[in-house]
């Protein structure tokens, strides 16, 4: 799968190749200090990023997730490479996020990328977490 960034002249990100559509609107990206197409350096640096993100359908009938100034969730994009199990993504991933999802960017060399938005407030429970807390209730 090909991973895509795209920077669009009003500052503008879009992230294509997730399942989603990831729009991330030039007023939270104005806010951070980077130079193009280093988006996932941007976020590694700022951690989670504060935002609003909303689900929405373009009009090609894809589905999108816009990613704006805001409060209600956070942000995190990341990627790897060299690692076929995705730094253990089977079980870290959260099972309460508003999204997450993590692709293969490459033909089976084990390279990924991820994205995990979180509602603020909501403490994140891993697939590994969420196994145990199952097996005990």
């Amino acid at each position: 799968m090909k991973l895509n960034i795209i920077k669009l002249p009003d500052g503008s990100y879009i992230i294509d190749g997730f399942s989603k559509l990831l729009v991330i609107t030039s007023g939270i990206s104005k806010d951070f200090k980077y130079q193009d197409h280093d988006l996932e350096a941007a976020v590694k640096i700022a951690g989670l990023l504060e935002c609003e993100a909303t689900f929405f359908v373009t009009k090609k009938g894809r589905e999108a997730i816009k990613i704006d100034m805001g409060n209600t969730h956070n942000f995190y994009f990341s990627s790897g490479s060299c690692d076929r199990n995705w730094g253990k993504w089977d079980e870290r991933k959260p099972v309460n996020a508003f999204f997450s999802e993590a692709i293969s960017t490459s033909n089976g060399g084990g390279c990924w990328a991820e994205v995990t938005i979180m509602t603020t407030g909501v403490r994140l429970i891993t697939s590994e977490e969420q196994s145990y807390m199952d097996e005990l209730s």
